[in-house]
């Protein structure tokens, strides 16, 4: 069963985020997996884009009834499923040479430059499982970055 679920953890995070580059799996070794049937799932921490916040939703829902567990309401789940997500922008700077000077290097001056700013959203996401009815924690956390 803990084998099904590190596979099970894997599935989740990359649907959830296919073009991540490293991805952590950590859960209870001692925790009894085949008690959850049911299970609740919502965005814990939004991270400011609704959009994805609902795909992430529907990606981990997905995920856990192709493995048997059944979607239940937050007040009957046996397990609550929180995904947390955090983004940040980064940018890069790409200058392009042209014309003028020797080989096209611009030195010597006629040439021309062209600078270009990529802004791209780098971000975390954790995917938390829970025994809803204690609130213990910490029975499965994955992340992301």
């Amino acid at each position: 069963m803990k084998l099904k679920f590190g596979i099970l953890s894997a599935l989740i995070l990359t649907a959830l985020l296919a073009v991540a580059q490293k991805v952590q799996t950590d859960y209870d070794h001692s925790f009894d997996f085949s008690q959850i049937k049911t299970f609740a799932v919502k965005v814990g921490t939004s991270w400011g884009d609704p959009l994805a916040e609902q795909r992430a939703v529907a990606a981990v829902t997905k995920e856990l009834e192709t493995k048997g567990w059944t979607a239940a309401d937050e007040s009957t789940a046996d397990a609550t499923v929180a995904i947390h997500g955090a983004t940040k922008a980064d940018q890069s700077v790409n200058t392009f040479y042209s014309g003028g000077g020797w080989g096209g290097w611009g030195w010597g001056g006629g040439g021309m430059a062209t600078t270009t700013v990529n802004t791209v959203k780098v971000g975390t996401g954790v995917v938390d499982i829970f025994d809803a009815k204690t609130q213990e924690t910490d029975h499965s956390r994955h992340r992301t970055r």
